[in-house]
């Protein structure tokens, strides 16, 4: 499991993420729940399960399987225990992807940019905690 832990830059991450216009996330956020199974010690989220529910959701479910990642994290006594570790991340990702899903669906698309930018936001505050947690294992 050592391997699927990958840690990722936040230029080449926003890159990547414009660039390919958002799809990046479909196979980001599945990834990022394998390194957050690490963190949390156990095999609970799955890549091709979580691919398949963004595919069949249109990415809704990927946003889902962040928040899920989040409170994971948050309710991890060994993650929680670790000086760099975000306690509130759970609270931080729900809210910056509620705002995002609503300013898409209440703007009509108008405030479509600012809800792409939130939903990065969400997304990059688990791939920093994993992040965080290969730098303290010297990977």
């Amino acid at each position: 499991m050592d391997d699927e832990l990958k840690r990722r830059d936040l230029g080449m991450f926003v890159l990547l993420m414009v660039v390919t216009l958002g799809i990046y996330g479909f196979y980001l956020i599945p990834k990022l729940g394998l390194g957050v199974n690490q963190l949390i010690k156990k095999d609970e989220y799955k890549f091709n399960q979580v691919l398949l529910v963004g595919i069949f959701t249109l990415g809704l479910g990927l946003v889902v399987f962040e928040i899920l990642y989040a409170y994971s994290l948050e309710k991890e006594p060994g993650y929680t225990g670790n000086r760099w570790s975000n306690r509130s991340i759970g609270g931080y990702v729900l809210v910056l992807n509620i705002l995002a899903v609503v300013l898409a669906l209440v703007s009509g698309g108008f405030c479509l940019i600012i809800s792409f930018a939130l939903g990065c936001w969400a997304t990059w505050l688990i791939q920093d905690q994993v992040n965080k947690y290969a730098e303290s294992r010297g990977q």
